[in-house]
């Protein structure tokens, strides 16, 4: 993977990046792709017999993780991190939701566990259960395997309006904002207390290895920080959304040191202006909808579509810094041209170790390295 002092110069532009300067700071850019060269001394690791060894051996998934960190090439601002995966919004399950495993991710909204607001569950953390063992278990076992040679990252825990839709059910949950908004809020604020319990137990384990906090958005802090979201609210209107589920990602954000928020997809960014406003929001992470682009000819996220860039326009305009995940070099340059590269955090995924060459080569027009 990459040496300690590599690590450390690294990790100190991420840090950088969480700093306050804009004007002059450049951009970053964190390039990763497959490394053909090292195949032979890391091959593919056999297939999990099952889903569940798949999601909660910790020796397979240490292994997995072993290899996939072995076999990707880091270039420019990039660094190994191992995500923690067990799906979006675990901590439905801490407090009863029954899960279902699948290939790509664990659903927690199998079988919603509130019927009734005027007969609500007790709800209270399941420590004991299976699940929580294992994301104890994994995250220190990561911990304690990587001796500096990767960053750990925060599991991800769930947004509190994500995780009373699974508690919920979903068509429920659209009819409880018109009917029993005032329950909706009250309920809110009760899962708010369980997920800050969760959070502060990931951030226990993980600093007593490196004080050093990751997530899936992989960028490297040393301030608490999460990445925030509200994959429900796509289906609400603004005036809902600004009345019931902006005042809960503020409570998420003022537990936190700084805050990323996670603009997902073209639903989303009628809420923008709302999000905006957020206090203690660094940035924005804009994951626009996969579509098949004829330009590209393959089914990409166009970070360079109209709708892209103005979205960034105004998140730079608010003078929030702002993340592009999962974009492919031919998109940098037209999204460069239209707005400034400073504060902006790109994560680019190559197709191999001489384009992610080539592409840092080309990228450092854009950056201010300072080494």
């Amino acid at each position: 993977m990459l040496d300690l002092e590599e690590m450390e110069k690294r990790l100190n532009r991420h840090y950088n990046f969480w700093d306050k300067r804009f004007e002059g700071e450049g951009a970053y850019f964190a390039i990763m792709a497959p490394d053909e060269t090292a195949l032979d001394k890391y091959p593919p690791i056999k297939p999990p017999g099952s889903l569940e060894q798949k999601w909660f051996d910790i020796d397979y998934r240490l292994e997995e993780n072993n290899q996939k960190l072995n076999t990707t090439y880091f270039a420019g601002d990039a660094v190994p991190i191992a995500n923690i995966d067990f799906g979006s919004g675990i901590l439905a399950s801490f407090l009863g939701s029954e899960y279902k495993l699948a290939e790509d991710t664990i659903w927690y909204d199998a079988k919603p566990i509130i019927s009734d607001w005027n007969d609500l569950p007790k709800l209270s953390l399941l420590k004991d259960s299976e699940i929580y063992k294992k994301f104890i278990g994994i995250t220190k076992s990561f911990c304690e395997a990587s001796q500096g040679r990767y960053i750990t990252s925060i599991t991800d825990v769930g947004a509190n309006m994500d995780v009373l839709a699974s508690l919920r059910g979903r068509e429920n949950l659209l009819m409880d904002l018109i009917v029993e908004p005032d329950e909706v809020k009250r309920f809110l604020f009760r899962i708010d207390q369980f997920w800050k319990e969760v959070f502060d137990e990931n951030i226990k384990i993980l600093s007593r290895y490196k004080r050093t906090f990751t997530s899936w958005v992989p960028i490297v802090n040393q301030k608490t920080w999460y990445p925030l979201l509200s994959e429900f609210s796509t289906m609400i209107s603004p005036t809902m959304f600004e009345d019931i589920v902006f005042p809960a990602i503020q409570r998420e954000a003022d537990y936190l040191d700084q805050a990323l928020f996670n603009l997902d997809g073209e639903d989303q960014v009628k809420y923008l202006s709302i999000l905006l406003r957020l206090e203690g929001l660094h940035s924005i992470e804009w994951d626009p909808v996969p579509k098949y682009s004829p330009k590209f000819n393959k089914v990409i996220k166009d970070f360079s579509s109209e709708t892209s860039i103005e979205v960034y326009k105004q998140i730079q305009s608010c003078g929030k810094k702002l993340v592009i995940r999962e974009v492919i070099p031919e998109q940098i340059k037209p999204i460069l041209n239209n707005i400034s590269p400073d504060g902006v955090f790109f994560v680019v995924n190559c197709s191999n170790r001489k384009e992610a060459d080539e592409f840092l080569t080309f990228s450092r027009k854009w950056t201010k390295y300072g080494r």
